[in-house]
């Protein structure tokens, strides 16, 4: 009886010991930035220090701005077809250098850090702002030409965890018409422009909220062209997701 005890006992003690050491080899790894080991793919101390955040923002478009304001002077001339947008970081290094390693070169690994950080920057917003979420989230879908070339829609990878963590569905009745070069180098007019009539949307929304997720937002046309394509397919509010922000020139 007792001999049958210990061999009970000892079999628990080493399953304990396995499930701690995998885990403990599961988790620990070098921090994306510094290379420090860590239990983070992004360690604290380099979110704290190396990853920018703006001190003040248009609420609307999320521009970085120098003062305290709601809106910039852009969305009051020219208001958007998005109602808010929420970007908690600028596009600079070290996160820029991260989205590119994910984009051009698959590295999922960066790319989960950059989910992770996503999410919980989203999930603190919307607890300190006390706002509702929206009905649906959707990502800025990719013309099927523009995904072959990389494999995968970046988008669609950060749109799936945020809905899993804040239990909201993706609305994925949307499709991308135009195959568009690179607009980096193009003028806001420019990009405007070649967005047009970009998007079709098959179903109707029937007032609903929906957030757009994107990693980047640099003059927001593409954000502002879907969103104009979810208003006139009967959205109610259209909220920007966009992990970075590019710096006002």
């Amino acid at each position: 009886m007792i001999q049958k005890e210990l061999l009970g006992l000892y079999y628990k003690l080493k399953g304990h010991l396995s499930l701690t050491l995998a885990s403990r080899l599961r988790s620990k790894h070098a921090c994306l930035v510094c290379q420090t080991v860590t239990t983070q793919r992004i360690c604290h101390k380099c979110q704290d220090q190396f990853l920018a955040t703006p001190k003040y923002q248009c609420t609307c478009c999320g521009i970085s701005m120098n003062h305290s304001s709601l809106f910039c002077g852009d969305c009051l001339q020219n208001t958007p077809h998005f109602d808010r947008t929420f970007s908690p970081y600028l596009y600079q290094a070290p996160i820029s250098d991260l989205i590119i390693r994910f984009k051009q070169k698959n590295d999922f690994f960066a790319g989960k850090a950059l989910s992770e950080l996503f999410c919980q920057q989203v999930k603190k917003y919307y607890i300190q702002q006390h706002l509702p979420l929206p009905d649906l989230i959707t990502p800025v879908p990719q013309h099927w030409k523009r995904q072959w070339q990389r494999g995968f829609n970046h988008t669609v990878f950060f749109t799936n965890d945020l809905s899993h963590l804040l239990s909201i569905p993706i609305f994925t009745d949307i499709k991308r018409e135009k195959h568009l070069p690179d607009q980096k180098s193009l003028s806001k007019e420019e990009r405007i422009k070649n967005l047009k009539d970009s998007f079709s949307i098959a179903s109707h929304l029937e007032g609903k909220s929906i957030a757009i997720v994107d990693d980047v937002m640099t003059t927001g046309a593409t954000a502002n062209t879907l969103a104009k394509a979810l208003k006139e397919a009967g959205a109610g509010q259209v909220t920007v997701w966009s992990l970075t922000r590019t710096p006002k020139a």
